[in-house]
């Protein structure tokens, strides 16, 4: 499985101070929250900086048919209950439309 973005922008140090935000006053997590993000930002640019073909595939033209179901999968650790079951049904209509279509 494809490393997901976040994975490719970030590194232990950001997850670690992520987990600490919470823990602190409101006025520092204010202050520690956009220096991740900024840290993150920073990140993205210099990825794409020095990946001219980045691996991050986008849903253009060149974007496969085939991965809509890996897709809906990744994206499934992160809906609720009713969206997963949301995506569960759109992955059996594709499904069923692939085999109409192979038939």
């Amino acid at each position: 499985m494809e490393e997901d973005f976040d994975h490719m922008i970030s590194n232990r140090q950001i997850e670690m101070l992520k987990t600490v935000i919470p823990y602190l006053p409101y006025s520092r997590q204010r202050t520690l929250s956009m220096i991740v993000k900024i840290t993150e930002l920073k990140n993205t640019i210099q990825y794409f900086r020095e990946n001219e073909q980045a691996n991050v595939k986008s849903c253009s033209e060149d974007f496969p048919e085939n991965r809509i179901p890996e897709m809906l999968n990744a994206i499934k650790v992160y809906c609720s209950k009713q969206e997963q079951e949301q995506i569960d049904f759109i992955f059996q209509m594709l499904m069923a439309i692939q085999m109409m279509q192979e038939s």
